[in-house]
C-alpha cells in the first residue's frame, strides 16, 4: 500500500499515469493533506474551505472588514482556503478587491512577502491578513517588524496549520489547528484496514478549530 502526500496538487502532474497503473494493480492508495482532483482516491485531510473560512471570520469578528489573503496556488489547499476566505466575506455581506488576494507558488514565497508589505504600506485601510500557512505569516511579520513598526502595530494576522513557528512570532500567531500526529496514525490505520480486508475505507476529513493567540487586535 501507498500513503502519498501530493505535491503541487493544483497543477498538472506528469506522473498521473503511474497512479492509474497502481490502481489497476489493486495496490491501495490513500492521499494525505491534499489530493489530485483528477482521481477519486480516498484522502485524509483537514477541511481547507472551513480553515479559510474560520481564519477570515476571526478577523471579521474583530472588526477587520478589509483583509488581505496570501495563498499558495500550486497546492489545492491554497485554492480551497481562498474559497473559505471569499465565503466568509460573502456571508458577512462584505466585498474584497482583486488586489487583496495575492497568490504565490513554492518558488516565489519570498517575493510575495515583499509584495504584500508594499500593498499593506500603500493601503493603510487593510488591517487584516490571512496567510496560507504559519510560515508565510512568520516571514511577513519578520519583514514588517524590521521595516515598518507602525504597520506592525496596526496589523492583525491569522495563519494556518498550528506549527511551531506560530509560537516563535511576536505577537504569538493566531492560527488554525492541524492534527499532524493523528493524521499519520489514521493514515496507517486506514492502510492496515485496506490491506487486511481487501476493501477501501472511507475518506477522512477533519474539522478545523481556531487556535486563538495574540496576533488579532480588535479594530
Amino acid at each position: 500500500g501507498l500513503i502519498i502526500e501530493p505535491t503541487k496538487s493544483n497543477q498538472y502532474n506528469p506522473n498521473l499515469s503511474y497512479y492509474l497503473s497502481l490502481k489497476k494493480m489493486g495496490i491501495p492508495i490513500v492521499m494525505i493533506n491534499a489530493y489530485y482532483e483528477e482521481f477519486d482516491f480516498p484522502y485524509i485531510a483537514v477541511d481547507d474551505v472551513a480553515s479559510g473560512f474560520l481564519a477570515t471570520s476571526a478577523l471579521i469578528d474583530a472588526g477587520h472588514t478589509n483583509n488581505l489573503l496570501i495563498t499558495k496556488m500550486d497546492d489545492i489547499q491554497g485554492k480551497l482556503r481562498m474559497k473559505g476566505f471569499l465565503k466568509a466575506h460573502d456571508e458577512n455581506h462584505l466585498t474584497t478587491e482583486a488586489e487583496n488576494i495575492l497568490t504565490f507558488s513554492t518558488e516565489t514565497s519570498q517575493e510575495i512577502v515583499k509584495k504584500a508589505c508594499l500593498i499593506l504600506e500603500k493601503h493603510p485601510d487593510i488591517t487584516g491578513v490571512v496567510g496560507y500557512n504559519d510560515e508565510i505569516c512568520y516571514d511577513l511579520l519578520q519583514e514588517i517588524q524590521e521595516s515598518n513598526q507602525t504597520l506592525a502595530h496596526r496589523l492583525s494576522i491569522v495563519g494556518q496549520d498550528d506549527s511551531q513557528l506560530s509560537l516563535l512570532t511576536t505577537p504569538k500567531l493566531t492560527t488554525i489547528s492541524h492534527p499532524k500526529e493523528k493524521l499519520g496514525e489514521d493514515a496507517a490505520k486506514w492502510m492496515i484496514s485496506a490491506i487486511s480486508t481487501h476493501s477501501q475505507p472511507d475518506t477522512i476529513v477533519y474539522k478545523p478549530e481556531l487556535v486563538l493567540r495574540d496576533s488579532i487586535k480588535p479594530v
